[in-house]
This record gives structure tokens, sequence and C-alpha cells, in this order.
């Protein structure tokens, strides 16, 4: 097989514990010749009281580069570790967590959530998009039924969250306030309005 050439299997297993709870796993290989890229989480979401959730996902990462500068080469590190975004054969490990408590009600709803993922965390089959980042995020939202109306349901929604790289640079605030309508018919709208939107991308500080 060529460099380029690999060879990737994901498993998954889960194991339901009771109503409403289960634990699982889930590991991913990708093989190449002289290269490769491994994962391996396990997960979780355990029901309490009647409608309280404690969810969950942690895992580790083994990658070896491919060892082939002209493929792609970059002197962006990642993070403040020593290892660039080359290929040059290098040899790192990762980790990830997520964790969130959720009260899932007709009426008022919310998730707390808290992730976690290193800079040298790579899951290279495809589920994990970003890294090098911590980040604490809240969402509420309550919901009022309706009657032999045209509007079956409205909501109030709000979600804040924060975001830090792992050198604690503050990446990203915001909170959103969301009103959305439910019309008979599968018809439904949505406004949106952001009081705080503050982005540092690349340098740059954006601010609302």
């Amino acid at each position: 097989a060529s460099a380029r050439e690999s060879w990737s299997n994901i498993v998954r297993g889960k194991y339901n514990i009771g109503k409403g709870s289960f634990v699982g796993g889930l590991i991913t290989t990708r093989n190449f010749a002289d290269a490769h890229n491994y994962v391996g989480t396990l997960d979780w979401e355990f029901l309490f009281g009647k409608n309280f959730y404690l969810t969950g996902q942690a895992g580790l990462t083994n990658t070896k580069e491919i060892n082939d500068p002209s493929l792609f080469s970059n002197d962006r590190r990642f993070g403040s570790t020593s290892y660039t975004a080359t290929f040059d054969g290098e040899r790192y490990n990762g980790s990830g967590y997520q964790i969130d408590i959720t009260r899932n009600a007709g009426d008022y709803s919310f998730d707390l959530g808290t992730t976690g993922v290193s800079p040298t965390f790579q899951a290279q089959d495809g589920f994990i998009t970003s890294n090098d980042f911590r980040q604490v995020t809240y969402w509420q939202g309550y919901t009022v039924y309706f009657d032999k109306s045209f509007v079956e349901r409205a909501s109030l929604q709000t979600n804040s969250g924060v975001k830090f790289n792992f050198d604690g640079t503050r990446k990203f605030e915001g909170t959103s306030i969301e009103v959305q309508a439910n019309l008979k018919g599968q018809t439904y709208f949505n406004v949106f309005y952001y009081p705080l939107q503050e982005e540092l991308f690349h340098g740059v500080q954006f601010h609302n």
C-alpha cells in the first residue's frame, strides 16, 4: 500500500442499564503503511430523578503521522506543544472529554455542559472537527403549549458560552436569545438576538 492509502475500522458497543441509562465505548483505527491514528472513548448517559440526565464522553488518541512533508508542510504548532502540522512522522497522544447535566421536560429544560479537547487530539475518521479548546456552555428554554390555537407551542430560549484554548487565551464568549413559535401544518419561525458576541480569530478581536 502507498503512504496515501489507509484502512479504517470503527467498533461501537453499548450496554443499557435500566430505563434511560447506558454505558458505551467506541474504538476507531486508521492505518497507513507507516502511520496510524487510534481513538478510544467511553460514553455514558444516566437518568436520575424524573427527567434529569448526566451524559458524557471521554477519550484518548494516539497518532503517528505520515512522514512525507511534500504532502503537507506547515510550521504551525499544536498549541504550545513542540509538534507541527507538517507530515513529518511525529508521534503524539491526545485526550478529550464532554460532560453535560440536562433537564429534559415539557415546560422548562436546560443543559449545562463542559468540553475539553487537547491540542494533539486527532480523530481522523471524522467525528471531532476541532481541538485545543476548553469551553463551558449553558442552554435553557421554556415552552408554552396552546390548545385549539393557530400556534401550537412557543418557546423562549437562551444560549451562553465561553471558550478558551489550552494556553488560557479566551477565544469566544457569547449569549443568544431566541423566540420560536410552532404553527399548525409543521410551520415554525425563529427570531434570534445576540446581545453579546466576542471572538478572537487569527489574532483579531471581533466585537459583537
